[in-house]
């Protein structure tokens, strides 16, 4: 398939996945096979979702190649430990002639805050860069909640190549 699409004169190609284990905040070696795969055979960037949790992002700026594992979730119901949040991508695509290169991946790191308005949970998403230190946006249960998930995924990214989390512009 992915031969075929690069038949298609594309400028770049761009692989949605629906892998890996749930709730495992590394990639398997299944995933890193496939993954291998794609990118050795015309994949451009390799995007990952289903284990409902973030999994780590990699650049390869000599190859002009993004791999992120898993995204985790965006909009979600769960509740459990790294599963109440997710992360967006970033990123510039700039065309020359034929040549389209990947510029300044990064990523941001979101939170889903479900509070209680009218006696129904509603569903909020929330940048983490921009209320980890907001103290008004939430109560003290939900702000414990959002900063442990920011502290987890941190930590998870932390093994990232070239992908940073964006800074506040």
């Amino acid at each position: 398939m992915v031969e075929k699409s690069k038949l298609e004169n594309l400028d770049q190609l761009i692989v949605i996945t629906h892998w890996g284990l749930e709730y495992q905040t590394s990639p398997n070696k299944a995933q890193v096979k496939v993954a291998e795969f794609l990118l050795n055979n015309g994949a451009d960037m390799v995007i990952g979702g289903h284990p409902h949790v973030i999994q780590k992002a990699l650049w390869r700026k000599e190859k002009n190649q993004l791999l992120a594992y898993s995204l985790g979730n965006f909009v979600s119901n769960q509740a459990s430990v790294n599963t109440d949040g997710g992360m967006m991508l970033e990123l510039t695509l700039v065309k020359n002639n034929d040549n389209v290169e990947i510029k300044n991946p990064g990523y941001h790191l979101i939170w889903v805050h479900k509070p209680n308005v009218n006696g129904k949970k509603i569903y909020e998403i929330i940048p983490c860069k921009l209320y980890e230190n907001d103290t008004n946006i939430m109560n003290a249960a939900n702000k414990s909640k959002m900063n442990l998930f920011i502290k987890n995924a941190r930590k998870i990214m932390s093994q990232n190549e070239n992908v940073p989390e964006i800074q506040l512009r």
